[in-house]
C-alpha cells in the first residue's frame, strides 16, 4: 500500500508480451489439453472418447479436489467449439472407430464422435488410437501419454480401411 498511496490513476493495462504471458499462465485445464492434441504437428484424429478420458485424467492429476466434471456431452460439445474457434482445419463427425483386441483377438467396431486433422483423413472409418494419448501403467492405472513422446502403432493401415 505504502508504494502506491500517492498514485492518482489506475495502473496501465497489459499490453503485447505481459499480457501474453498472463493469458498463458490463465489458461484452463481445457485449453490446455485441447492445444496440446490438436497442435500436435503429429495429430491425424482422435475420438471423443478418449478426448473425454484424457479430460478426466488431466483433472484428476491437476485439481484432485474438483468435483465439477464436466459431463461428457457437455464436453465434447465444448471441444466441438473450441475446434470451430482456434482450429478450423480440424474436422468432427461420427464415423465407424476399429479397435482391434477384442474378444479372441478379432477387430471390434463401433461409432463415435471422432475429430480428424482435415477432411480427407475424415475416411469412413477410422482406427482406435487412444493408444497414442492414454497408457495402462504396470499397476493397471490409466495414464497420459506425454505429447512428443514417440509411440509406435505397428498395425497395417490398410487394415482399417
Amino acid at each position: 500500500m505504502t508504494k502506491w498511496k500517492n498514485q492518482k490513476h489506475p495502473p496501465a493495462a497489459l499490453h503485447d508480451e505481459d499480457y501474453a504471458a498472463v493469458k498463458k499462465a490463465q489458461k484452463s485445464v481445457f485449453e490446455e489439453l485441447m492445444e496440446s492434441v490438436f497442435n500436435d504437428p503429429a495429430f491425424e484424429h482422435v475420438t471423443g472418447a478418449t478426448l473425454y478420458e484424457m479430460y478426466k485424467l488431466v483433472i484428476k492429476r491437476d485439481s484432485p479436489s474438483t468435483r465439477a466434471i464436466k459431463g461428457k456431452g457437455t464436453f465434447l460439445q465444448d471441444v466441438e467449439r473450441w475446434v470451430e474457434r482456434e482450429a478450423p482445419t480440424v474436422t468432427h463427425k461420427t464415423i465407424n472407430i476399429f479397435k482391434s483386441g477384442g474378444v479372441g483377438g478379432k477387430t471390434q467396431k463401433t461409432s463415435g464422435k471422432v475429430f480428424c486433422s482435415d477432411e480427407s483423413a475424415a475416411k469412413k472409418s477410422v482406427p482406435d488410437n487412444s493408444h497414442k494419448y492414454i497408457t495402462v501403467s504396470e499397476y493397471g492405472v490409466q495414464l497420459l501419454v506425454e505429447r512428443g513422446s514417440p509411440i509406435e502403432d505397428d498395425r497395417p493401415e490398410e487394415m482399417f480401411e
